[in-house]
């Protein structure tokens, strides 16, 4: 269904494994924010075609003297005909913190996508699809494993951007980026004392399109 914004997260309520994550449209610009930073940082994707990581004006934070941006992209070719990807967000399951509660009070406006099962990474991509395509189509980039978001948005100029899932198994890479988020997790807990709960991030500025680790974090008893 064709929405104007979109709000969605990983797990269920009572089990909330991902920051709440917004999309949402002017025009032919997206954006994409998530309460990981408690909107401090924004990812526009323009339709001129360059794509920014930068904190909010409100934020007042500043990367660099006198900017606020982290990283400037170009829009990535189409990996596929009429298909284009946007950023990825990839969320882990940490048995861990299964069943800390991070932010019940917004679960009805959420969109849940299921969580994956331990020892699984669930890789949320924003897609951008060419204004011939529909839903109808989206068996051409996602398998057996993948689901996708039942609402997307529609651009003034008829393109529309769907959200899917894609759940793999934690190993390589990925593995040694959660395990650093885990540990930069027990060295908050650690520090503060004071049983700190939320969710910590990790941009991945070398990737051809925005990619961003998303961890939960609260006080830890077991490994991944």
């Amino acid at each position: 269904m064709k929405q104007e914004e979109i709000r969605f997260a990983v797990g269920e309520i009572g089990n909330q494994l991902s920051p709440v994550l917004k999309i949402w449209n002017k025009k032919n610009d997206v954006y994409l924010s998530g309460k990981f930073t408690g909107g401090a940082f924004k990812i526009s994707l323009h339709e001129t075609g360059k794509w920014i990581v930068a904190a909010s004006a409100e934020s007042k934070i500043e990367l660099k003297p006198g900017s606020r941006r982290m990283k400037t992209w170009g829009r990535p070719a189409e990996f596929k005909k009429g298909w284009t990807w946007g950023p990825h967000i990839a969320v882990p399951r940490m048995s861990a913190v299964d069943n800390l509660l991070i932010d019940e009070k917004q679960a009805k406006q959420i969109e849940w996508i299921s969580a994956p099962a331990k020892g699984v990474i669930v890789t949320i991509a924003v897609v951008f699809a060419a204004p011939d395509l529909s839903t109808k189509d989206l068996g051409q980039i996602c398998t057996d494993n993948d689901v996708y978001l039942d609402n997307y948005l529609e651009l003034e100029n008829l393109q529309k951007v769907f959200i899917r899932a894609k759940y793999e198994k934690l190993i390589g890479k990925d593995y040694q980026h959660v395990k650093y988020l885990e540990l930069e997790a027990r060295q908050i807990t650690k520090v503060n004392k004071n049983n700190i709960k939320g969710f910590i991030v990790m941009f991945m500025q070398a990737a051809e399109v925005p990619y961003v680790y998303a961890l939960k974090f609260g006080s830890y008893s077991t490994n991944i």
